[in-house]
């Protein structure tokens, strides 16, 4: 399946290569575990899709490491903001959006 559970509220999907969206999805957990244990509380959606954007967009900036070929979504359920719908582009774009498509059917 592409679509994965980070969190007790917080849900990923990926399009593109798949090892790559797992990869993302374990760098997910982890910092949303490590979140978590620092703080106290569930990691916000959009604290959650800032640091995955900034980990994809690491890869970019170093011609000796390979972008990631995948486009993430995340869901998300928090106390602070409520729902939230996120879309991190290979480049480390990382935006909020009511609603979105990735993939072979996307309009730019």
């Amino acid at each position: 399946p592409r679509i994965w559970s980070v969190g007790f509220a917080q849900g990923m999907t990926a399009n593109g290569l798949v090892p790559d969206g797992k990869s993302m999805l374990y760098k997910a957990r982890e910092q949303a575990k490590d979140y978590e244990k620092y703080y106290g509380i569930k990691m916000p959606g959009k604290t959650l899709a800032d640091r995955i954007g900034m980990e994809m967009h690491i890869k970019t900036c170093y011609g000796h490491q390979r972008p990631y070929g995948t486009s993430v979504i995340i869901a998300s359920h928090d106390s602070i903001k409520g729902s939230g719908l996120y879309m991190i582009e290979p480049s480390g774009a990382a935006l909020e959006y009511y609603g979105c498509a990735s993939g072979r059917g996307k309009q730019l």
